[in-house]
């Protein structure tokens, strides 16, 4: 799910921008500097790179069972992910860089929520997909960009909520029902 929805991302943009070639990519930023053809690939490109992926436990289902139809199957609930995603302009030229994150910023303040009924191209298994723009200290940004090996350029982070991994298995059995109770008197007097 991960990969699709980074992959639509990209898509989405590039409609949004009237792209005639991909003028953003999906990528990892920190390759940038080499010389090679990935690295060719991201040049005078906005590049879309995952930097954390994080566990959202509040919008969790507890409930370890499923229904379908009228027959109770046991499935562990979906894990729910937010995904920091980081959109670096790769460009020649700094002013370049600037109006290209310019439009970034444009398209998630014009589309920053995406759903099955909006978007009904959205890929099987996705849901809904919310962006927010994620605020980034200047400690964090440095950090950020050294661990990438790469150094600065124009850059926005953007957290992706409500991307669900489900694992169901091509055989499920339905679930145990509980025929009856048995209790055990055990007071004490």
């Amino acid at each position: 799910m991960i990969q699709e929805a980074l992959t639509y991302t990209v898509g989405q943009l590039n409609t949004f921008l009237g792209a005639i070639s991909d003028a953003a990519v999906l990528g990892n930023i920190s390759y940038a500097q080499d010389n090679d053809a990935e690295a060719n690939a991201m040049t005078n490109k906005v590049v879309l790179s995952l930097i954390n992926i994080e566990q959202d436990r509040m919008s969790q289902d507890p409930w370890p069972y499923k229904y379908q139809g009228t027959t109770l199957y046991k499935q562990q609930p979906a894990v729910n992910l937010n995904l920091y995603l980081l959109f670096s302009a790769n460009f020649e030229t700094y002013s370049d860089g600037l109006a290209a994150i310019d439009k970034v910023v444009e398209f998630f303040q014009n589309t920053g929520y995406f759903t099955t009924e909006t978007n009904p191209d959205l890929p099987a298994g996705l849901n809904r997909l919310i962006f927010d723009m994620f605020s980034v200290d200047l400690d964090l940004v440095h950090h950020l960009w050294s661990m990438l090996g790469s150094k600065y350029m124009p850059s926005v982070v953007y957290k992706m909520r409500m991307v669900s991994i489900q694992y169901v298995p091509d055989q499920q059995s339905p679930a145990p029902l509980i025929q009856h109770v048995t209790t055990i008197n055990n007071v004490q007097q």
